[in-house]
């Protein structure tokens, strides 16, 4: 195969190091130059050290505003010009919108990933529908779509926003089983069991929902920690306020803040738990999981799928803090043999379907 010059383009630099490392460092081997388009980050100097290019770009997450909007597909456009890609590669919403919008009349084949369907699909009103007209515009320019959960695949194929059968159902982001290898030898000391929540601090990642049920928790349990991982994203419609973390904050309700090594947390982890609206397919999961931790996560797109209820841990209701709580206090109502059991089967999951290699197996694929 020729030396073909590709992009990925995302929301951030940092995810791009941190969920599509594996990715790149295939392509590269491969003997293909790679871009990175994104905002500018401390990841930057990574990613140059992997050997790829940088594009700073500015993209306004929050909200539409046409004239940003329309300024972010000329940069696009312009990059696309100048630099001749074969193919983009894109995450994230405006990424995956605006590069199909930009390579109109271009050679550069825009390979999207659709990485969840974020909090405009969680709402029914007229930013939806602009937003599902734009999905159906732009994706008929895409030369290959790819989701990480079946969920989204049929709610755009129901919606009439792709055909049936022209998209594909990746594992997520895939995980390396050999950066997150097993580790949890700490499930047999139940002393205190910690549960812990790990992601932006969001109201639709179910955050209000963890605490809520934290609370109902601790009245029955009081030997139980509760673990909050992550910062307030100002950027995100759906950020929490800083005044309700006050308001949780106790000696068994710890906000840790952004914590630099996600190892760190999960070695002191019982029991990940992640009551999200909607997930592409979640990252703090599926860490866990191949961790070897149990889990708890509501019965929704991007969360079910890493969970098989009773096995390697529990489902709950969406929005629901009581139904959240009744499945806390049944994971800390068990014996330490079961814990352990449920954390193997958690790691065995993760060894059987996300491989990151299956993954970047995909892509390879696509460029062929």
């Amino acid at each position: 195969m020729k030396a073909l010059n590709i992009a990925l383009a995302g929301n951030s630099a940092w995810s791009i190091l941190n969920f599509r490392r594996n990715l790149i460092e295939k392509i590269i081997s491969e003997g293909h130059k790679v871009w990175i388009i994104a905002p500018a980050d401390s990841a930057v100097s990574d990613l140059k050290e992997l050997g790829c290019l940088f594009e700073d770009i500015s993209i306004a997450r929050k909200g539409l505003n046409p004239f940003q909007d329309f300024s972010l597909v000329l940069q696009y456009r312009a990059l696309m010009v100048k630099y001749s890609f074969d193919y983009i590669f894109s995450f994230n919403p405006k990424p995956n919108l605006y590069n199909c919008f930009a390579s109109y009349f271009l050679k550069t084949k825009i390979i999207v990933n659709i990485s969840g369907l974020g909090s405009a699909f969680l709402k029914n009103n007229f930013i939806t529908k602009l937003i599902l007209f734009m999905y159906k515009v732009a994706l008929s320019r895409s030369y290959k779509i790819f989701f990480q959960n079946t969920g989204d695949q049929i709610t755009f194929e129901s919606l009439g926003i792709i055909p049936k059968n022209s998209s594909i159902v990746l594992p997520g982001s895939g995980i390396d089983l050999q950066l997150f290898s097993k580790n949890n030898y700490h499930l047999s000391n139940i002393e205190k069991i910690h549960f812990t929540f790990v992601g932006r601090l969001l109201t639709d990642k179910g955050l209000v929902e963890f605490l809520e049920a934290s609370k109902i928790c601790l009245q029955q349990c009081p030997n139980l920690i509760f673990n909050i991982c992550g910062n307030i994203d100002h950027g995100n419609p759906s950020s929490i306020d800083e005044d309700i973390i006050h308001l949780y904050q106790s000696k068994s309700i710890i906000f840790q803040g952004q914590i630099a090594n996600i190892k760190d947390a999960l070695s002191k982890s019982h029991c990940i738990v992640l009551p999200s609206y909607r997930e592409g397919l979640s990252r703090s999961l599926l860490e866990g999981a191949a961790s070897g931790i149990p889990l708890i996560a509501t019965d929704v797109p991007g969360c079910r799928e890493l969970v098989d209820d009773g096995k390697n841990g529990f489902l709950c209701r969406p929005r629901d803090s009581e139904d959240l709580a009744k499945q806390i206090i049944k994971f800390a109502s068990m014996d330490v043999s079961s814990i352990i059991k449920m954390g193997d089967f958690s790691r065995l999951k993760a060894e059987q379907e996300f491989s990151v290699d299956v993954v970047v197996s995909f892509y390879l694929e696509s460029l062929r």
